[in-house]
């Protein structure tokens, strides 16, 4: 009886940190704009982040720097899981860019999934958007612009895309790279259809990406980032202004941008298209088989 109660009451102690956990880490909090030295930078409620991108774009300018990723986050801690696994810097490092880092609440309990933050910093991240066409706009430059979404920070792009996305912006991105994305697989084409600001497009995934299969789970549905057919074998339509990458072979996980040998076949696909470059796919020499007309099965 006395071990029953005590468990009893251990287990609502536990109920009651993990209900604390998710209302301080789940309550949609004020998108920012962070560099890789631990500057963060609220978005205000007007999503007016101009000043700040045009800073950062002018001092990379002046730096002579030749590529610029827009990078949106995962799930996590952010941005201190950015601090500490040093995914900032790894981006700038790896690829010999700056990195502006695009801060959403994407914080939650162990076993949550903070879809609801992701579409709640959807209008922020058209902010930032808008900002970037008015800097390009107004200044000429060489420098190369890449978008770089992770998992679920696709959700954000996607629900832009459905929620705001109303007129074209020009193109903004040299290229554009969602990475591991956890939108839904089904109706991808729905928002992925509507990308018109990056002169190239592609979805990178992997069937056997661990992270993603646990998202599936908790949500009923396979992620886009696990491939491109459902749980039954059925293939879901494609989009017409994307490329899609299979880097299954490759044996990567989840963050597959980070870390690659540069010799590798992964690490040279991520050198070109993380620089604004048009991605080299050649059956036979990288490439393993061309599905569907434009799936590319990359080799190992």
């Amino acid at each position: 009886m006395w071990i029953r109660n005590k468990l009893g009451h251990m287990a609502l102690v536990l109920v009651i940190l993990g209900a604390i956990f998710i209302r301080v880490c789940s309550s949609p909090g004020s998108p920012a704009i962070v560099d890789a030295n631990k500057n963060v930078y609220v978005i205000s409620q007007e999503g007016n982040v101009y000043g700040t991108i045009a800073t950062f774009l002018d001092k990379a300018v002046e730096n002579k720097v030749d590529n610029f990723i827009l990078f949106v986050h995962g799930r996590g801690n952010h941005p201190k899981k950015a601090f500490d696994k040093k995914l900032i810097y790894g981006l700038e490092k790896d690829y010999s860019a700056k990195v502006m880092m695009f801060h959403w609440c994407s914080c939650s309990s162990w076993f949550g999934y903070p879809e609801d933050q992701a579409r709640f910093a959807a209008k922020y991240l058209y902010g930032v958007l808008q900002s970037i066409k008015k800097y390009r706009n107004a200044k000429k430059t060489n420098m190369k612009f890449t978008l770089l979404t992770h998992s679920m920070g696709s959700i954000v792009l996607e629900e832009t895309l459905l929620k705001f996305y109303k007129r074209p912006l020009g193109k903004l991105f040299d290229t554009l790279v969602i990475n591991a994305p956890c939108s839904e697989g089904k109706n991808h084409v729905s928002w992925v259809d509507k990308i018109d600001f990056a002169n190239e497009v592609y979805i990178v995934f992997n069937k056997n990406d661990v992270v993603l299969g646990s998202a599936g789970l908790q949500t009923g549905a396979r992620r886009l980032g696990r491939g491109l057919e459902n749980r039954r074998g059925q293939k879901f339509v494609l989009a017409n202004n994307v490329l899609y990458i299979d880097v299954t072979k490759t044996g990567v996980n989840h963050r597959y941008y980070l870390g690659n040998s540069p010799q590798s076949h992964l690490g040279k696909f991520f050198h070109l298209v993380l620089n604004g470059e048009v991605a080299k796919l050649v059956k036979g020499d990288n490439v393993v088989e061309i599905v569907r007309d434009k799936v590319y099965v990359l080799k190992k």
